[in-house]
């Protein structure tokens, strides 16, 4: 697994990091079929298009100016942390 760092999430890693997390989990016999993200245009270039539908991913991005949907996003991320992230630690 390749090693990025996330400061200004160049296209090219966000690319080569949802790949890592593909056979990251593949290998751990989880299966991804959905993805959502915001509307940022790192998420929503080609390449990461190309990989969603390599891996056979269904991929939803949130509508704009709908923070709704950003929520239910961002709640996802804050129950990993406080539930799988942090109890690890």
């Amino acid at each position: 697994m390749s090693v990025c760092a996330l400061v200004d999430e160049p296209a090219e890693c966000v690319m080569q990091y949802l790949i890592d997390t593909f056979y990251y989990c593949a290998a751990r016999s989880t299966v991804i079929t959905r993805a959502l993200t915001d509307n940022g245009s790192v998420y929503k270039s080609k390449g990461n298009a190309e990989a969603y539908k390599t891996a056979n991913v269904y991929y939803l991005s949130t509508k704009p100016y709908t923070p709704w949907s950003n929520v239910e996003a961002e709640s996802v991320i804050q129950t990993l942390l406080r539930e799988w992230v942090y109890a690890r630690t």
